[in-house]
């Protein structure tokens, strides 16, 4: 019994673009095998994201916002970072509006 793929589309889902911004080695490759045929790109990149995921303890999350506004942002920071920078601990963002 032989499986034929030659009616399939080559990617049984959606593949996303992750734009990573101040995002570490060692991170990367964890989200890389967490999320096996996702392609992650950096700013160098000329793609339009799907999704930006940036440490805002190495990078302005402001620049990131202004940068990309109609792509959905996750930012991340570790305790000591977030509490020697004083970003707030969450920001909310629907429709291009910022709270």
């Amino acid at each position: 019994m032989t499986l034929d793929t030659s009616s399939a589309p080559f990617y049984a889902s959606r593949v996303a673009t992750i734009l990573l911004a101040g995002v570490d080695l060692f991170f990367r490759g964890k989200l890389e095998a967490v999320l096996p045929g996702h392609r992650f790109v950096t700013a160098d990149s000329v793609e339009t994201p799907d999704l930006v995921i940036c440490d805002i303890a190495r990078i302005d999350p402001d620049d990131v916002v202004e940068t990309y506004p109609d792509v959905p942002i996750l930012g991340f920071t570790n305790r000591s970072a977030r509490s020697r920078r004083s970003f707030p601990r969450t920001r909310c963002r629907t429709s291009g509006s910022r709270s």
